[in-house]
């Protein structure tokens, strides 16, 4: 849907019909039982704890109330402003929200976890304040701003962010990796656009560029997996790179050519003769499955949002 709208701007009324047919599947097909508009994965989800098919989380919730906001923003249609508000129902009366103290508090994934992780914390955090933007409810902005303020707190001093807090017992994965560490600048950037003078961690969200940056990529080009690791080579880490250098070029005009080298790079080197994009690539395969969900998707909202960032 947001590939689509993205398109809708630069070509016109044909991918226009695209997008909202997806925006109404999207509203057909939610979880339901909750206390508003939600979504999960279709799959059972193997991590602790055990998530069954169909349980919404903070991530997959976040990102198609944002292409319900796109909507509303292009077309002023209030009906899909009200789908993004009704998520936001979700994020506070059915996840598990930890206050630490009375200004810091993080989301946890889903409604069955206790977790604190950082990117997902952030999702919810900028769609709060981009329904804030349009309805001006200021319990969203001060939940946003306290949600932020968690997630600098444990920013680390080289400005990376671990995937999980400290905060949780299970610490399998207290790592820093390429496409989390792209959600979280994306957020952080979403968020200052909307408070402008009063987003107060300008200095963060450099920190994070600049290690997201050097330490991710090799010659701001090619993904690494993780700071030590360049393999495997993953087409999510590619299109999220993309998706983030994009948006920030406003703080640097320097990030629209990386996301342009970038985008480059993967069409050479990821793209089959047939269109799609591979999954990884290996110090000695490829692997060519085109997933959907992981890399078509993504790629089309990669690619899309680099050519709308460019015109604009």
């Amino acid at each position: 849907a947001r590939s689509y709208l993205n398109l809708y701007k630069e070509f016109g009324e044909t991918y226009l019909k695209k997008a909202l047919k997806s925006l109404k599947w999207l509203m057909d097909n939610y979880s339901r039982g909750y206390s508003g508009y939600c979504w999960g994965y279709p799959f059972d989800w193997m991590t602790k704890p055990f998530i069954p098919k169909g349980t919404p989380s903070i991530v997959v919730s976040c990102i198609a109330a944002n292409a319900f906001l796109d909507a509303y923003e292009i077309l002023r249609a209030e009906e899909y402003l009200n789908v993004a508000k009704s998520t936001c129902n979700f994020l506070l009366d059915d996840l598990n929200v930890d206050a630490i103290d009375e200004d810091i508090i993080c989301f946890s994934y889903t409604p069955l976890d206790h977790s604190h992780v950082h990117n997902a914390n952030l999702f919810g955090a900028s769609l709060l304040a981009r329904v804030y933007k349009h309805t001006k409810i200021e319990e969203y902005r001060k939940l946003a701003e306290k949600a932020v303020k968690f997630t600098t707190l444990y920013q680390n001093s080289d400005g990376s962010w671990y995937y999980r807090a400290p905060l949780d017992k299970y610490r399998a994965r207290m790592y820093i990796d390429n496409y989390h560490t792209g959600f979280i600048l994306e957020s952080l950037y979403v968020i200052r656009e909307v408070l402008k003078d009063e987003f107060l961690y300008d200095e963060n969200l450099e920190k994070g560029i600049e290690f997201y940056r050097d330490h991710l990529f090799v010659k701001e080009t090619i993904p690494k997996f993780t700071p030590r690791l360049l393999y495997p080579i993953d087409i999510h880490d590619v299109a999220q790179g993309i998706i983030t250098f994009s948006r920030l070029q406003k703080l640097n005009p320097q990030y629209g050519k990386i996301a342009e080298k970038m985008a480059k790079w993967a069409i050479t080197n990821m793209q089959d003769e047939d269109g799609y994009f591979y999954h990884r690539v290996y110090r000695h395969r490829i692997d060519k499955t085109p997933y959907v969900r992981w890399g078509q998707a993504w790629m089309l909202t990669a690619l899309s949002t680099l050519g709308g960032t460019y015109h604009e």
